[in-house]
């Protein structure tokens, strides 16, 4: 049984052709990106554009207008937020290993 990249690969190679460079491929991570373009290199025969292959956060980070916070910033925030809202806080320090 084949992984399912190099199935994928194979369906992309025999379908896309010379256009793969104009294709979008989303996938769960960066890691099976990696695999993915080892399988379609193994697939495709001669030179041509490889697709862009975006992880989920990469391509929603990019389309999206929104950026993304700084985590310090956030737990900070946060503790803000749970001191005002307790009535015997723990100290940051212990806070944040929550």
């Amino acid at each position: 049984m084949k992984p399912i990249l190099e199935s994928l690969a194979m369906y992309l190679a025999r379908l896309e052709g010379p256009g793969l460079g104009d294709t979008r491929i989303i996938l769960p991570n960066r890691r099976a990106g990696l695999f993915l373009q080892r399988h379609l290199s193994m697939h495709i025969q001669g030179v041509q554009w490889s697709p862009r292959i975006y992880a989920i956060n990469d391509f929603i980070n990019e389309s999206s207008k929104l950026s993304l916070s700084d985590p310090v910033e956030l737990l900070f925030s946060l503790y803000d937020i749970y001191h005002e809202s307790v009535e015997n806080p723990d100290p940051l320090d212990d806070f944040y290993f929550w």
